[in-house]
């Protein structure tokens, strides 16, 4: 007869234990089919970002394309103020109200000599 108690107590275990795992099973297969939504989603919005993100650095390299082209067209205008900033650079260095007025007037003397030059006038 014990042995047959300890027999239906081993089944009745077995029948709980094997419950239990039907239920964690279960809300694991709901959790997983939960994690799945997720990434589908996920996955879909990260394709939506890869898109415009391509899109903006297409419009990124272009727009850089345009800058540089724009600038070397311009490159003549500002080569001859370089030139003169670097000579007016070599000459003095302000260190007073009069040096700083005096480098000013320098200034837009080179301006209005740059300006001649864009013009035309040599005078």
């Amino acid at each position: 007869m014990i042995i047959e108690i300890c027999v239906a107590a081993i089944t009745l275990a077995f029948i709980v234990l094997v419950v239990f795992l039907v239920i964690t099973l279960r809300r694991s297969c709901l959790t997983l089919k939960k994690t799945k939504q997720v990434l589908v989603k996920i996955e879909h919005d990260l394709d939506h970002l890869t898109v415009e993100s391509l899109k903006l650095i297409k419009n990124t390299n272009e727009l850089t394309i345009d800058i540089k082209k724009k600038s070397e067209a311009l490159n003549f205008l500002f080569r001859p103020l370089f030139h003169l900033n670097k000579k007016a650079e070599h000459s003095s260095h302000p260190e007073n109200a009069a040096d700083k007025t005096a480098e000013i007037l320098r200034y837009l003397s080179s301006g209005v000599e740059l300006f001649n030059k864009i013009r035309g006038d040599t005078r």
